[in-house]
């Protein structure tokens, strides 16, 4: 199975780090697919965050300001301690 592939219009924004491979859109799909909302409170915010970037030409926030907002969240994620509690996992 591939991962989803992010709408060309998103932009192109790799998050540094622990996922090289994975444009920030992509890592929030990933989490909105993976999760969806209200299951798991620690991607709650990514999941929030891709329903923005869907809605970002409707609005008046950027995608620049989405991706910023991505970073700040997965930075936050890896700065909580790990659990190996995984009965929220599929």
């Amino acid at each position: 199975m591939t991962a989803p592939q992010a709408p060309k219009r998103r932009s192109g924004h790799w998050l540094p780090g622990r996922w090289p491979e994975l444009c920030l859109p992509e890592l929030t799909v990933w989490a909105h697919s993976r999760f969806g909302h209200g299951k798991l409170a620690l991607a709650e915010k990514l999941v929030d965050l891709d329903d923005v970037y869907d809605c970002v030409e409707y609005s008046n926030v950027t995608d620049a300001e989405v991706d910023a907002d991505v970073v700040a969240e997965a930075r936050q994620i890896l700065g909580q301690p790990h659990t190996t509690d995984r009965s929220n996992s599929p």
